[in-house]
């Protein structure tokens, strides 16, 4: 679940017993699940639940895959703007559309990436000519 989604967090804290581990998945949005599908590691979290009852570092390796998923780099993008993390925010949307043109990911799938530099760029502006 993604515990900066509110009917995520909520949805978590109802569910709880001797069978049920949370995985806490940020920026993964309401669909953690396809992010998971997406970066490649659901077979392995499947797995590795059956086998251990838990997600091992193995899971954890192959979903570091998600910074390429732009479902993720788009809530990690808007968390950062929200929270006011301007620089960062250039950093990477930098990165994003740089990973995306190499993928050759669609411009119009790339517009997320390209707004969140603009209104961070915005809103240095505004700072500095305060």
């Amino acid at each position: 679940y993604d515990p900066l989604t509110r009917e995520d967090k909520l949805h978590a804290a109802r569910m709880n017993g001797p069978n049920v581990q949370q995985i806490r998945l940020n920026h993964a949005t309401h669909e953690a699940v396809r992010v998971v599908m997406k970066s490649g590691a659901f077979t392995t979290m499947t797995e590795e639940m059956l086998a251990h009852g838990r997600v091992t570092s193995r899971f954890w390796a192959q979903y570091r895959a998600r910074r390429s998923v732009p479902k993720w780099q788009k809530s990690l993008l808007l968390t950062a703007l929200e929270r006011g993390h301007l620089h960062g925010v250039l950093r990477a949307s930098n990165i994003v559309l740089s990973l995306g043109s190499a993928a050759g990911i669609p411009e119009d799938e790339m517009v997320f990436a390209r707004r969140a530099k603009r209104e961070a760029l915005r809103q240095i502006e505004a700072k500095i000519a305060v």
